[in-house]
């Protein structure tokens, strides 16, 4: 007790360093109310008591080593949290903040009060990964792969959780999707707690930002990536998307089978009615989607998606559906197709529904 006591007394007249070291010392003491209040004590500094817990991890006494290895990520935990309320709450931005990746992630997402959230959800969640990335971007991107895997393995994830491998992705600019494993951000668009994420009031506004930025980044030729998000825009019914969807069934680079026929089942499927008009004018497209059964063209596929929209079948109009299991993240996706037999078919099939329009 008189030990506690006197060291109790030194640490009140000392710096925050030299009551650091003596309390990391005190967590060797032979009593155990001793070292729980030199853990106490050692919490309350914060980062200020990090220099001299680490310094611990190489003390020659075994308890202080293991307490010292203990209290490392509570107090970085405890820092990140502050650090991280304090960039939320700066809304007009007068305050530094040492905080990595924060510059680009301000550029992707802005600086409003939604973002500024985000940001500190990241922050909480990964800011290990940040600093990682932003002091060697080659060891970054091996730590950025394995926290992929991790995420992957580990199920549902939250919001700073997946918006922190989002902003690396997009900070590398590396994001090739493998068909074989889970090595990147596209693997974790299947992740129900992403569905979740984009929809919430909160955060989801700034998570879009970076989710379009990271989808009209993908060149069409990462057709893995871009089949992942069709496949995220649909089950999500994220309309907030549908302009990188739009740009897929513009582009005439854009593989027709794995991403323009899918993306105009999804505009019609997400964007509802509004994109009825747009349905239209792909009436009269011919690129063939498939050389299989039926052989549908995007012209095909949009008058389908046009007739379901209207709450009408398909195939009262001589459209025959094609089944495809194409890949989703971590699961089967299957996308329908639609094509006539023959271009006969297909003319009067225009015919009979522009009459019924």
């Amino acid at each position: 007790m008189w030990l506690h006591l006197a060291l109790v007394g030194l640490c009140l007249a000392a710096t925050p360093a030299e009551q650091a070291a003596e309390l990391v010392k005190q967590l060797g003491s032979p009593r155990f109310a001793d070292r729980k209040a030199a853990e106490e004590g050692l919490l309350r500094l914060g980062p200020a008591a990090l220099p001299a817990v680490r310094a611990g991890l190489k003390s020659d006494d075994v308890e202080v080593r293991s307490r010292c290895r203990q209290l490392v990520p509570r107090i970085e935990v405890v820092d990140r949290a502050r650090r991280a309320d304090a960039y939320a709450a700066d809304l007009e931005g007068k305050d530094r903040h040492d905080l990595p990746l924060r510059a680009e992630y301000e550029k992707l997402a802005g600086t409003g009060p939604e973002a500024r959230r985000l940001f500190a959800a990241i922050v909480r969640a990964n800011e290990p990964l940040l600093r990682k990335v932003a002091a060697d971007r080659a060891r970054g991107r091996d730590a950025y792969h394995d926290e992929c895997r991790t995420l992957n393995d580990a199920g549902e994830a939250g919001a700073g959780q997946l918006a922190a491998v989002l902003l690396v992705s997009l900070v590398l600019k590396e994001d090739r999707a493998d068909w074989r494993g889970p090595t990147c951000f596209a693997h974790l668009l299947g992740n129900p707690g992403l569905r979740a994420a984009v929809k919430d009031p909160k955060l989801g506004e700034p998570l879009g930002r970076l989710l379009l930025a990271w989808a009209e980044r993908q060149a069409v030729a990462e057709v893995a990536s871009l089949q992942y998000f069709l496949y995220f825009v649909d089950a999500a019914e994220w309309r907030e998307g549908l302009p990188a969807v739009r740009r897929l069934i513009r582009d005439k680079g854009a593989a027709g089978f794995n991403l323009r026929g899918p993306a105009v089942a999804v505009l019609g499927k997400v964007g509802g009615r509004n994109a009825a008009a747009e349905l239209e004018k792909l009436w009269g497209d011919a690129t063939l989607l498939s050389p299989l059964a039926g052989l549908p063209r995007l012209g095909d596929q949009a008058l389908a998606a046009s007739i379901r929209l209207a709450g009408a079948a398909p195939k009262d109009y001589g459209l025959r559906p094609v089944y495809y299991d194409l890949r989703g993240p971590g699961r089967v996706w299957t996308v329908v197709l639609y094509g006539f037999d023959s271009d006969s078919a297909r003319q009067a099939a225009l015919k009979k529904w522009k009459a019924k329009k």
